[in-house]
């Protein structure tokens, strides 16, 4: 029997991400619709999820009007998006959750009028007839008064996707260094930090790879599966997973892409993140374009961004391929010791106010309102009006 709500997600990736969250919802309460764009339909992935105790089914273009209120990833709203044109489906409340903790909140090309993100700064970026009870008290009342239809709500939680790593991130590193052995059928030469590598969209294949070969010969170098292929000398972790949490919090250190979200959350999680860029990158999404690294650089990135916050004030980028600076930030312990007497303050003036622990509850716990109440009530952090009545009212 169909139900009044639905999750909506896309593919084996998103799955995972959204496991924590999902498994936080009434299974009686919520049908979740899975969505393949330009793949084969997921039967594993569907079966996956019934196992959970959820009614699952493929999503349809006619299936999403028929509920009262849809959770769905933000990536799907994109209105770039040809598979299936949100836009269009105005019948029900659509609840937008962002992937990366490095995005902020813009609603006003998007169809959803309630905006879950990881972070106090995601969710109160300024846009036009947006506001919060801090800026100004007596708009930000008078928004929360107007019929839901015509507003754009915005709430923030944490790192969702880490489920029981909340607590787990917990365990002593070399326990969970076994454990990724276990895994991965594999046993770690010794004397070697563990380093995890996170591909971006910007870096140059033809750079990264010679670089990451020689890094190989000096750490026990684990690589998630990219457009880059096998790197000599390199571990590949093998699960295509959005959220890798045991490799995250196994690894000694993270090389992040200096303009990435896996930057944004271990700068997050306090977890010992070395921001890298290619001379070279790939420029405005177009792999035939290259551009300069400076691009995304303080002072030549136009506009704001958590991730130029992070890499002019707290945590220097370097360049992959001076492969003796990435061997000595690692081994440099004054610097890790400085960065840790850094990172709360630098966490507060980056990202604003969140939470680590049991931060997949509190998400469900919000999508929860908007089904039942269609408002994020007191949790509300932002408001704004909805594009259409921007000119009208203001």
């Amino acid at each position: 029997m169909r139900k009044e709500f639905a999750f909506c997600v896309d593919g084996p990736k998103e799955i995972n991400y959204f496991a924590p969250v999902i498994k936080n919802l009434p299974p009686d309460l919520v049908d979740i619709l899975l969505m393949n764009y330009g793949r084969p339909l997921d039967q594993e992935g569907l079966e996956k999820i019934s196992s959970w105790g959820y009614s699952a089914s493929f999503l349809e273009h006619d299936k999403i009007g028929k509920y009262h209120s849809v959770a769905i990833s933000s990536m799907l709203l994109n209105p770039d998006w040809t598979e299936f044109d949100f836009s269009r489906t105005r019948k029900p409340n659509l609840i937008a959750l962002f992937h990366a903790t490095d995005l902020l909140g813009c609603a006003q090309k998007m169809a959803a009028n309630s905006y879950i993100l990881a972070n106090q700064r995601q969710a109160e970026m300024p846009e036009p007839g947006k506001t919060t009870p801090a800026s100004d008290p007596s708009l930000f009342a008078k928004l929360m008064e107007l019929p839901r239809e015509m507003t754009n709500q915005f709430a923030f939680s944490g790192p969702y996707h880490l489920g029981e790593w909340d607590q787990k991130r917990h365990t002593p590193k070399e326990a969970l260094k076994e454990e990724l052995e276990g895994v991965m059928g594999i046993k770690f030469p010794a004397g070697k930090p563990l380093v995890l590598f996170m591909e971006d969209e910007f870096l140059h294949a033809g750079q990264a790879v010679p670089a990451l070969e020689a890094l190989a010969k000096n750490v026990n170098l684990v690589v998630k599966p990219t457009r880059l292929g096998a790197i000599p000398g390199a571990f590949l972790w093998q699960d295509p997973s959005y959220a890798p949490n045991l490799l995250r919090f196994a690894a000694d250190f993270i090389l992040c892409g200096y303009h990435s979200g896996t930057l944004s959350t271990a700068t997050m999680l306090g977890l010992r993140a070395i921001p890298y860029y290619t001379p070279l990158i790939h420029w405005d999404g177009k792999r035939n374009k290259f551009s300069s690294h400076l691009a995304y650089m303080p002072g030549y990135f136009p506009g704001k961004h958590i991730c130029v916050d992070i890499i002019k004030d707290f945590n220097k980028p370097l360049n992959l391929m001076e492969t003796e600076s990435i061997l000595d930030r690692i081994t440099d312990e004054n610097y890790w010791q400085e960065y840790q007497k850094r990172l709360p303050l630098a966490q507060k003036n980056i990202f604003g106010d969140y939470v680590i622990d049991n931060a997949a509850e509190k998400t469900a716990k919000l999508i929860l309102q908007i089904f039942n109440r269609n408002s994020f009530g007191k949790d509300t952090a932002a408001i704004g009006l909805r594009a259409e009545y921007i000119t009208s009212l203001i």
